[in-house]
């Protein structure tokens, strides 16, 4: 609302990756402790991600110092995070936590040319993980 107050828009931040929950069997298959965070299934060429050196196959537990429990939190938090400021996550990759600082950008239309797109490793894992239930 502040946004749209002084700006006349709604400007939202973008961190640039595609992401899932966190299910038993992911949970299970990358040896986490529990099925906090969002797996990261795909990162954009160029994108704030990308540059920060998020990968594919990391779970983000925490944002700019916020516990993440799921793609919902994670989404809300960065679409709430202003263009330009540089935000902490906490990654798990490897069975190690990471912190990488990433630089959140605006979301215009890229957030749309996104939605929806899926990788091979996304489909690929979400194939996995379905044939372990």
């Amino acid at each position: 609302m502040e946004n749209l107050i002084k700006k006349g828009k709604v400007v939202r931040g973008w961190l640039g990756v595609s992401i899932q929950p966190v299910t038993p069997e992911i949970a299970k298959q990358f040896a986490l402790k529990g099925e906090k965070g969002a797996l990261v299934g795909d990162v954009v060429e160029n994108g704030p991600a990308e540059k920060a050196g998020i990968q594919r196959g990391d779970v983000i537990i925490e944002y700019d110092g916020h516990e993440i429990n799921d793609p919902s939190s994670l989404r809300n938090s960065v679409a709430t995070t202003p263009p330009g400021k540089k935000s902490a996550v906490n990654v798990i990759r490897d069975g190690k936590v990471q912190t990488i600082d990433v630089v959140i950008a605006s979301c215009r239309r890229r957030c749309r040319n996104f939605r929806g797109h899926m990788t091979t490793f996304s489909k690929e894992l979400l194939y996995r993980t379905s044939l372990l239930t």
